[in-house]
């Protein structure tokens, strides 16, 4: 295929899209980089320029820039803890070209000069809302403007427009479809009804009820043929490394109270706080705040063993029923967990999704919404206290 003369569309200004930008002017193409930001921003890290990126580099005309911005490496060496050398890998044995260093608005740099000398235009603030196929593709801008090209290519990262008018849109799915979806979901469903349907049901306790949910699940991983040696050693050692470390949270918090007991902490700060003159819902709603916060650093258990010999007594002198307090207590615990910007439970959300997936940025700004209605709960049980005790009572009857 000749390119020469083609009019090509490059959607996005990042490292590809100036790349391929570039390599196509020139070779005698017409080329258009559609970028929806308002500048080329210089941002990102570090970044590690091989010898065939940078023999690229160097057929683009761009290699005296590559030397002039990067920094050459020589060698890695890896060090024990005592900092003696273990291990030298020598890259200039490498080949030409060798190994660069250089920062990522740099490279961006770099290709952007080199884009503009080879004739590219980049235009910015056109946000792309969608690619039509055909024998003459179609451009669609977001500000209702149009435009073709003999070729698009997109460089728009991980959410790409140009993607659907590829390999097609979202496939759908009809509702036979989806309830045989949720066929998966039947064994985990089973396993919720009966750990707290017994609990709910009057037949068992909480501690009743966990022993019922060991059995489903075994008999669940025994019916999938997974209920093998290695996998109940591993799920036994785990249980016990669970066990253990929350006994000893609890063996700590225990020692802790003792203390304070003792020398009358506990009573000192009730009595200091009821003489603050301070109305009961103040004083609630300082204890909600201290949560919210607290929870940002501590995970649910600590959070609640810590905190629970404090806080109990100043509740109960302030008059409240401390069943309904405790429902408020989980509630706030949970809700802390997931309060920005450094709750705890973000991080690891963040954790299984992955850097690659987005910023923790995104995840917190989805956790908002839950956050609010999370406080919108804490407050109406403030105002309607009856709502703590609603379900259970209508269960009893």
């Amino acid at each position: 295929m000749t390119v020469s003369g083609l009019r090509v569309a490059v959607i996005g200004a990042g490292i590809g899209g100036l790349a391929v930008a570039q390599a196509l002017a020139r070779r005698g193409a017409d080329v258009t980089i559609l970028e929806q930001a308002p500048a080329i921003s210089e941002v990102g890290a570090g970044i590690q320029i091989s010898p065939n990126g940078a023999a690229v580099l160097d057929a683009l005309g761009l290699g005296d820039g590559l030397q002039a911005r990067s920094v050459e490496a020589r060698g890695v060496r890896l060090c024990d803890y005592r900092g003696s050398s273990v291990l030298r890998l020598d890259l200039e044995r490498s080949g030409p070209g060798g190994y660069h260093f250089l920062h990522r608005a740099d490279l961006i740099d770099l290709l952007t000069e080199g884009a503009r000398a080879a004739g590219v235009r980049l235009r910015l603030l056109q946000k792309v809302s969608g690619v039509s196929g055909g024998a003459r593709p179609r451009v669609d801008l977001a500000n209702g403007a149009t435009f073709e090209a003999d070729l698009v290519i997109g460089a728009d990262g991980l959410h790409s427009v140009v993607r659907p008018g590829l390999d097609g849109g979202r496939t759908g799915a009809d509702w036979a479809a989806r309830w045989r979806g949720l066929r998966a979901l039947a064994p985990p469903l089973g396993l919720f009804l009966v750990v707290v349907g017994s609990i709910y049901a009057g037949f068992a306790t909480p501690t009743e009820a966990a022993a019922l949910g060991v059995v489903a699940a075994l008999a669940l991983a025994a019916a999938r043929g997974a209920l093998t040696a290695p996998a109940l050693w591993s799920a036994l050692e785990g249980t016990m490394r669970t066990t253990a470390m929350v006994m000893l949270i609890v063996l700590a918090a225990f020692f802790l109270n003792f203390v304070m007991v003792s020398i009358g902490l506990t009573n000192a700060i009730t009595g200091a706080v009821q003489g603050l003159d301070l109305s009961p819902t103040s004083v609630l709603l300082m204890i909600v705040a201290v949560y919210l916060v607290l929870g940002c650093f501590m995970e649910t258990l600590s959070l609640m063993i810590a905190t629970t010999p404090v806080v109990a007594p100043i509740v109960a002198g302030l008059g409240y029923d401390l069943v309904w307090f405790g429902v408020l207590f989980m509630i706030l615990i949970e809700a802390a967990l997931i309060t920005p910007p450094i709750g705890v439970n973000l991080f690891v959300v963040q954790g299984v999704r992955g850097e690659a997936r987005g910023p923790i940025r995104e995840v917190m700004l989805g956790a908002l919404p839950f956050l609010a209605m999370m406080i919108a709960m804490i407050l109406l049980l403030i105002a309607v206290p009856g709502l703590a005790l609603l379900l259970p009572e209508t269960f009893v009857r």
